[in-house]
């Protein structure tokens, strides 16, 4: 059986710590298509120092904070037709117009 060791402050390895739950929000992205993902941690705080500090806990919380957005955003790019598919009818619309026109200046 493994034993499970308690939570210790980082700073001064003290035990006796406050736990709070957060809401925050951490950013996800880089330069213009950064955002920023909310998401709820559990904050401990040292009373013997006074840090503030997360477990292993707000990284899978995080985590799952962007699984959830990135499956959101799927949902919503699925609504939206393709780029590429925007493009190509617009190019067959130039290429028609065009041809009509050739038309009726010939």
């Amino acid at each position: 059986m493994t034993e499970v060791s308690p939570i210790s402050c980082p700073g001064c390895s003290g035990t006796d710590l406050d736990v709070q739950e957060v809401d925050t929000t951490f950013q996800y992205g880089a330069a213009l298509d950064r955002v920023d993902i909310p998401v709820r941690l559990k904050v401990f705080r040292c009373t013997e120092c006074g840090e503030d500090f997360c477990d292993h806990e707000a990284e899978e919380a995080k985590s799952e904070a962007l699984i959830g957005y990135l499956q959101k955003e799927n949902r919503e790019l699925r609504k939206r037709p393709p780029r590429a598919v925007t493009w190509i009818v617009l190019a067959i619309v130039l290429v028609f117009d065009s041809l009509i026109l050739w038309a009726v200046l010939v």
